[in-house]
Parts: structure tokens; sequence; C-alpha cells
């Protein structure tokens, strides 16, 4: 008889690889919504404008991951006065960057 928590196999199914059957129904999920493409296009259509976002912003948390804010505290009084060069330079280089960025899609 098996000790529990050990099988035939000890190497196992490789960590985040999905079960077979878990991997077909994503495909076939995945198959069925491509070929109703154009149907969900002229059904969201014709649903009113407040509905149609309600589904769509559903749908985005299957696209975009979500954000959250995160807080950061900096302690100036215990930076040295290298440490604040440094993030000085920083922001000055990245406040830089942000502006060459905006002025080459212009």
């Amino acid at each position: 008889m098996a000790v529990k928590g050990t099988t035939n196999n000890p190497r196992g199914r490789p960590k985040g690889t999905p079960n077979k059957v878990t991997k077909e129904m994503r495909e076939w999920i995945k198959e069925i919504i491509n070929e109703q493409r154009p149907q969900l296009k002229k059904d969201l259509k014709q649903l009113d404008p407040v509905e149609r976002w309600r589904i769509v912003e559903k749908l985005l948390q299957y696209v975009l991951p979500k954000m959250q804010s995160i807080e950061g505290h900096l302690n100036f009084n215990k930076m040295t006065d290298e440490d604040l060069n440094k993030l000085a330079n920083e922001l000055v280089k990245t406040n830089n960057d942000i502006i060459e960025e905006a002025e080459n899609e212009d």
C-alpha cells in the first residue's frame, strides 16, 4: 500500500503546469469564444452603453492586472548627503526622460 503523500512518480508534474483536463477545457472555451467573436461584437453593440461598459469592465480583469496602490516612506533625516544627491540625480534623470519621451511622441 502506498504511503500518504508519495506517488510512483517522485518528480511529479512540474509546478505551474495545468492538469490535462484544465488545459483541454481552456482550449475548448477559447475556441468557442473565438468562433463567436463576431456575434459577441454585434450583441455588445445592441446593449445600452451602461450595460455594455459593465460587461467590458468585467472582461478587463482577465486581460489587465489590477493596480494596487503602494506607499513608500523615505526618511530624509537618516539619509547621507551622498544618498540625497543620488536620489536627486535619479529624479532629475527620470523627469528628463519623461519630458524627452513626451516630445518624441509629438
